[in-house]
């Protein structure tokens, strides 16, 4: 799946967002919620047909609902392995 695509956009807290950011391979979409997570209102992934796959508010994750212990920790680690 590493040549997988994923859009990366950055909310700002009026609504509006960055130009998608084309991400190739779920270790780029991990890489990039790692940086963008701590310093962005908003993250939102989105696959390659645009349909959310993750969204973060303020910080926190809010979708996926329920993210498993592998994953947060793989997310925290830089690894794709739980994707």
């Amino acid at each position: 799946m590493e040549d997988e695509l994923f859009l990366g956009y950055c909310y700002f807290p009026n609504g509006m967002h960055t130009e998608a950011i084309h991400l190739r391979g779920t270790g780029a979409a991990v890489a990039y919620i790692r940086l963008q997570l701590p310093i962005q209102y908003k993250v939102v992934i989105c696959d390659g047909e645009n349909c959310c796959i993750f969204e973060s508010l303020q910080g926190k994750i809010v979708y996926p609902q329920k993210v498993n212990e592998p994953y947060k920790t793989n997310l925290k680690s830089g690894r794709a392995s739980a994707y």
